[in-house]
């Protein structure tokens, strides 16, 4: 069963900031205003897209998965990340690479290409939730 990729959005506020954030997580001493304003800013998003999002991207998912390395309540992120890869049809695109890659030339296409990406993003959300 071939499953459509995943939308793709294109950077939106939440993976922008997520880089400023995790970096002031090392530096919370440093940098403690900026980073209140950040996680609430994060969190507004978040809220947004838990109760507004009716398809989420994979990019989202990717944001969720890696605030959720950071959080105190990773469970209930981890959670959500999960729930969204499941409704995008993630678990069935390692499936996929795998009949591809037994039917492969030695090229790797673009397309390959796409699910190894969306093949380690669910891998990773998997690993996180065994953490």
């Amino acid at each position: 069963m071939d499953v459509a990729p995943p939308k793709v959005s294109t950077p939106g506020s939440i993976v922008s900031s997520i880089p400023a954030w995790t970096e002031c997580e090392t530096n919370a001493d440093v940098i403690h205003p900026f980073l209140g304003r950040l996680q609430t800013r994060v969190r507004d998003q978040f809220t947004d897209l838990f109760i507004n999002t009716n398809t989420p991207t994979v990019e989202d998912i990717q944001a969720i998965a890696l605030v959720a390395a950071y959080s105190e309540n990773a469970f209930v992120l981890v959670a959500m990340a999960l729930r969204f890869a499941i409704q995008l049809g993630l678990p069935h695109v390692v499936d996929q690479l795998i009949a591809k890659s037994h039917a492969r030339s030695g090229i790797v296409t673009a397309d390959e290409q796409e699910l190894y990406r969306l093949s380690r993003v669910w891998l990773g959300i998997c690993n996180l939730e065994l953490l």
